[in-house]
């Protein structure tokens, strides 16, 4: 128990100083796979709403159809 503890500080801590680097996309094309619902609609709602190009790709096409 306390190596969980202790375990679960170090990690966060680490996490707080080492963030993942972000990449800015502006000008970037956005493929997002997956658009036909979920996260991958909302996704590229999202990105089409800050004016970036999208591609949408998902396997059911009806429901990929209605993202737009």
């Amino acid at each position: 128990m306390l190596l969980d503890v202790i375990y679960f500080i170090l990690r966060n801590s680490v996490c707080v100083f080492l963030r993942p680097r972000t990449k800015p996309i502006d000008g970037d094309l956005v493929l997002i796979t997956g658009s036909g619902g979920g996260l991958g609609r909302l996704f590229a709602q999202e990105f089409t709403k800050h004016g970036e190009e999208v591609v949408l790709w998902d396997i059911n096409s009806i429901c990929w159809r209605h993202t737009f």
